[in-house]
């Protein structure tokens, strides 16, 4: 029912705790070929629902998003996206209401510049803010109600006094949706300094001795596992977006139908060992 694309690897930013900023991927770098692109999505647009045009990297960095946008709207498919929003000038925010983008996430990690530049190094929070307000004129202009927009504002120690000021904000900038997110771990190191002090916004505990470990720990079941997969730039089919380095991977869209490594041998063995023992696969036992 869901997929999602990476249309490029490339990003524009180095955020604290990503491995793509902080050049900590581990895999082959690059864009996706718009013909590819299209293989996949003619393949699967009578089963397709929702496609997440995002995975590691900015997409907007993609120079063929729009077109694959456009392409994935004929077939009916509602289109999401998920970008840093410093690269949307208006040249760029008239690309996302015209293509067709259904659902765009704009992570915005701090109400002040200062707050905001402490986890996205090398960002703007003005150039942010610009961004949005150039996505609005162009729902305006165009007479569109999509993107819609949702602000996601990841809870870390230095920003989580800010919450009523972002609240504030996303009123201001006329967003749908104010997402709070918890942060995600890559480096435990960083754990003490970037883990916020109310546990609500924390999906991790850190116990005396100074390791961490998710609060809650889930059974041996995963919905993703049925729902979807993610297709990396070079056609690679890997289990979920927690598998960044693509550790798990089941076959290539270049030398094959998905269906055939959907229904794979392979694929469904991860499945199986999913619903037997979740704790022993490291991209489930760490992160979700």
């Amino acid at each position: 029912m869901t997929l999602s694309i990476e249309p490029t690897t490339s990003c524009n930013l180095q955020c604290v705790e990503c491995v793509t900023g902080k050049n900590l991927l581990l895999r082959s770098k690059g864009e996706m070929k718009l013909q590819l692109f299209k293989k996949i999505i003619d393949e699967l647009n009578h089963d397709l629902i929702y496609l997440s045009l995002y995975f590691q990297g900015e997409p907007l960095m993609c120079k063929d998003l729009f077109n694959m946008v456009r392409y994935a709207k004929k077939k009916k498919i509602l289109v999401e996206t998920s970008t840093n929003g410093n690269l949307i000038d208006n040249e760029i925010a008239n690309g996302i209401v015209s293509s067709g983008v259904d659902s765009i996430i704009i992570s915005v990690d701090g109400a002040t510049e200062e707050i905001y530049q402490l986890y996205r190094d090398g960002g703007s929070l003005q150039k942010v803010t610009d961004g949005i307000n150039y996505i609005n004129h162009w729902k305006k202009e165009l007479k569109s109600s999509t993107p819609f927009i949702t602000i996601q504002f990841l809870v870390t120690a230095q920003n989580e006094h800010q919450l009523k000021e972002i609240k504030s904000l996303s009123k201001k900038w006329k967003a749908e949706q104010l997402v709070f997110k918890s942060l995600q771990i890559i480096k435990p190191e960083n754990a003490s300094t970037l883990l916020p002090s109310n546990a609500k916004h924390s999906r991790y505990k850190i116990n005396a001795d100074k390791k961490i470990t998710l609060k809650k720990q889930k059974g041996n079941h995963c919905f993703r596992m049925w729902k979807g997969s993610v297709i990396t730039w070079d056609g690679n089919v890997i289990p979920c977006c927690y598998d960044k380095n693509a550790e798990h991977f089941f076959g290539n869209i270049n030398k094959t139908y998905f269906r055939n490594i959907w229904k794979s041998a392979e694929y469904n063995g991860f499945r199986k060992s999913i619903l037997k023992n979740k704790k022993s696969i490291s991209i489930c036992n760490s992160n979700c």
